[in-house]
């Protein structure tokens, strides 16, 4: 399965957040918004270009399951 680098990133951000629970989505989402600005844009292209490789070595790939 393929997953981009986003996520780990993401949730590192919001670790030491515990006991903290968001009041409805809207500040759920707004924190996420905040965190994804803090990325830089070769975190971006280095994360897509990762993908687009591993797109392509499953796209090639003859075998049933691809390695990460």
């Amino acid at each position: 399965m393929v997953r981009l680098h986003l996520i780990g990133h993401l949730k590192d951000g919001h670790r030491g957040r515990r006991g903290h629970t968001f009041a409805d989505d809207d500040e759920l989402k707004h924190s996420v918004r905040e965190e994804l600005q803090h990325f830089s844009e070769e975190f971006y292209a280095h994360a897509i270009q990762t993908l687009t490789q591993k797109w392509k070595n499953c796209v090639d790939s003859t075998e049933e399951f691809v390695d990460k």
